[in-house]
């Protein structure tokens, strides 16, 4: 699960809540009644998710995180070294470069990205 999709995850978990709050509000102030079961689940599910990616998560420390960044980078240098080598197939396409250059071009882009948010993540 990307950074994005875990912050959707948790927003979606505050809303949730947010609605139970607001209609509980609402009841109390004479509205309709709540739908608690359906909130409930809605809530549940939410947190689910959140609880099986707290499950999933993995804790470095500084040694550790050194070597994965240390990793990504000599991934990166790599792939950068493989995808700017010209061959047969990136002669003939139109673009300069064949899937295989690009896809490696592509992974060292991920791998890069990767590194930058384990190292602002660091920071924190």
């Amino acid at each position: 699960m990307t950074g994005e999709e875990l912050a959707a995850r948790v927003t979606s978990a505050r809303a949730a809540l947010g609605d139970f709050r607001r209609e509980g509000l609402d009841a109390l102030a004479s509205g309709p009644e709540p739908d608690w079961a359906s909130w409930a689940h809605r809530l549940a599910a939410q947190l689910a998710w959140l609880w099986l990616v707290d499950a999933l998560a993995v804790t470095l420390d500084a040694a550790q995180l050194e070597t994965v960044l240390d990793a990504l980078d000599d991934a990166v240098e790599l792939r950068h070294g493989i995808g700017g080598r010209e061959c047969a197939d990136c002669d003939a396409h139109p673009a300069g470069l064949c899937e295989d250059h690009a896809a490696d071009l592509g992974r060292a882009d991920r791998y890069a990205a990767t590194a930058r948010q384990l190292r602002m993540e660091a920071r924190r």
